[in-house]
């Protein structure tokens, strides 16, 4: 059986498919089966939902370092007009992050009970640097409706790891790893589904078996990630430097809603400094934006190839780079 992410990478390998996958999101019967609406306009699979950009790490290969978009918190006034935006699609993604550390958002628990009680058949996620992990936290992740988690631990040794994710400690970070794991043991609990993820550089390429051995016997999965450009982060492993035509067409602006805390919209997970103009959750409703005249001119320019001159998508090293195909293992 084909697995959903086996199914993706399938997607993004074959260039043949870019195109129909455009025609095919923006069909009626497609809108139909997949959210249970009868419409022919594009409609997001997965939110990224910004609910704070502030981070107590200050990771060398992170955006956040060239990032000049002002720290906040989203107030809970526009996160219900999102989720009320949102209410007549079916089986959306929630990823609680993009350019911060969500357990600095004090109201992140209440957040992921309203959206698992107000949009059918959500999924809810989020990516954490595993620092804020205590006892107490770790007991409202167990309890709460949370599906899967990420836990990004991108070393085995304490130079190393300390090396890339600067300002965090490894010996406690692996140890509140741990105590969630015993807690969830004791509580018997099968949710989350708990990942461990390791994002690969030059600097710790070394130490992959080792990580596979370290949590293999703990964690639901394993993910292998290599490290990328995030635009013009100059971090990648795949791509040393962008090439003056464009190679491929990416999905992520018919598939993907970004919102930042204080309500922007952003294109893609990559876009940190808020480089596409898209709109603003806080004036008009959610779908009617994610179809205005913005969006349609970056899809037009996707779809011929001919992103040059459309930021972000001029500096992506996914489209004129071979970031794309960096699959996680």
């Amino acid at each position: 059986m084909i697995t959903q992410l086996t199914l993706k990478r399938i997607l993004v390998k074959t260039r043949l498919l870019e195109w129909p996958i455009y025609i095919l999101k923006k069909n009626y019967l497609y809108n139909f089966i997949r959210f249970g609406i009868w419409t022919k306009k594009y409609l997001p699979e997965v939110v990224y939902l910004e609910t704070t950009n502030n981070c107590n790490a200050t990771c060398f290969s992170c955006p956040r370092l060239k990032m000049d978009r002002p720290i906040g918190v989203m107030n809970w006034n526009l996160f219900e007009k999102i989720v009320g935006d949102l209410k007549k699609l079916k089986r959306l993604y929630f990823t609680m992050h993009l350019d911060g550390e969500p357990l600095l958002d004090p109201l992140l628990f209440e957040r992921i009970e309203y959206i698992k009680k107000n949009l059918v058949g959500s999924k809810v996620h989020f990516n954490t640097n595993t620092s804020l992990l205590s006892e107490e936290i770790i007991k409202k992740i167990l309890n709460s409706n949370l599906d899967s988690i990420t836990f990004s631990i991108d070393g085995t040794t304490k130079e190393t790891y300390e090396h890339i994710k600067t300002g965090m400690n490894f010996e406690q970070n692996i140890k509140n790893v741990e105590n969630f794991f015993r807690i969830k043991k004791e509580l018997k609990k099968t949710k989350p589904l708990t990942i461990l993820q390791m994002v690969v550089n030059d600097k710790n390429k070394h130490q992959i078996e080792d990580f596979k051995r370290m949590w293999q016997d703990r964690a639901d999965k394993i993910y292998i990630k290599a490290m990328l450009n995030f635009l013009v982060q100059g971090t990648s492993i795949k791509t040393k430097s962008l090439f003056k035509k464009q190679l491929r067409r990416c999905f992520q602006p018919i598939t993907n809603l970004v919102i930042y805390w204080d309500g922007q919209l952003g294109l893609c997970c990559w876009d940190y400094n808020h480089l596409a103009k898209l709109g603003n959750a806080n004036d008009n409703q959610l779908l009617e934006t994610f179809n205005n005249s913005n969006y349609t001119q970056i899809r037009k320019t996707m779809l011929k190839m001919s992103c040059e001159n459309t930021p972000p998508c001029n500096i992506c090293s996914q489209i004129f780079g071979y970031d794309m195909n960096a699959n996680y293992k």
